[in-house]
């Protein structure tokens, strides 16, 4: 059946205002100037991001990014992200043209344990999809007293920044638990336990959007994504321990208990642990807010 004209042309253009929108917010900027306004109006309005273009210590990648930010599809979903490396390294993804979400990829106080991006690179097994290759920035040794120059190769999946993983073993898990500590500040305080039927409880303790003991149930998808995320993390890998030489910050504590009834035990404090934690770290901190939370006595 053929459309009538006035309902196709109608048609026609909210398809087009509908690709617009996507397309006018990331790839349009242009100049530092339209990125640092993009990231204040639709990051964080209550922080300019002057600094991130500001001198920086990191190497120059001219033939990375040339203007210290790129517009790149990191995640392949046909809309353009947006890649920075000035005095950090970060990202913000493009959800929805209109719905973004931003990463730091240096992690501590202060984005202190810092990484340099060497290259820009791809992965053949999942659709050529862009990967970054960092190496920890020197400033590094001087926080966590390690001498660490190796390569990582790094990609955006299960909605966070991890190393590429060619080899890793389907896990399933028993129990997690992530509870964490006080800081010189307002630190949120909070323990999460999740089991293996998605029974998960929340104890909101200080500096949470809750405050008390809830209860929430997570469906099969969920629990299935999160045993294919841990799997592919490959914790199991991982040393127990990190810690900042600086005093008064935060320690966060990660058990993870398998269906083996293996144990992995991380306690960091500062949280200055490899990407791998620190993307479960994200999903867990995330999972506050976005639980149906049910209060309980």
């Amino acid at each position: 059946m053929n459309c009538p004209k006035p309902l196709f042309l109608f048609l026609s253009f909210i398809f087009n205002m509908q690709v617009t929108a996507q397309q006018s917010l990331i790839d349009n900027i242009e100049s530092k100037e339209e990125a640092l306004s993009f990231l204040q109006s639709e990051i964080n309005q209550n922080y300019t991001f002057k600094d991130i273009f500001t001198n920086s210590d990191k190497p120059n990648s001219p033939e990375v990014i040339k203007e210290q930010f790129l517009k790149i599809d990191l995640d392949q979903d046909g809309s353009k992200d947006l890649l920075l490396y000035g005095k950090f390294l970060g990202a913000v993804m493009n959800r929805d043209g209109r719905d973004f979400e931003f990463h730091y990829l240096d992690f501590g106080r202060f984005a202190y344990m810092s990484y340099d991006l060497i290259k820009l690179d791809s992965i053949a097994e999942y659709d050529n999809q862009p990967s970054l290759i960092v190496r920890h920035h020197p400033n590094y040794n001087e926080y966590v007293d390690v001498n660490d120059t190796s390569e990582i190769e790094i990609i955006y999946k299960f909605g966070n920044f991890i190393p590429y993983n060619s080899s890793f073993e389907n896990k399933s898990f028993k129990e997690i638990t992530f509870r964490t500590t006080a800081c010189f500040g307002r630190c949120p305080i909070f323990k999460i336990t999740i089991n293996e039927n998605g029974l998960t409880y929340y104890e909101a303790t200080k500096f949470n959007a809750l405050s008390g003991n809830f209860k929430t149930q997570l469906d099969e998808f969920t629990i299935e994504h999160l045993n294919s995320f841990i799997s592919y993390l490959s914790l199991e890998e991982l040393p127990e321990k990190y810690a900042d030489i600086a005093t008064d910050l935060p320690t966060s504590y990660l058990s993870i208990t398998y269906s083996d009834n293996k144990e992995k035990h991380f306690r960091d404090y500062g949280r200055i642990g490899p990407f791998q934690l620190h993307a479960l770290y994200n999903y867990l901190f995330k999972l506050r807010k976005n639980g149906n939370w049910i209060k309980t006595e």
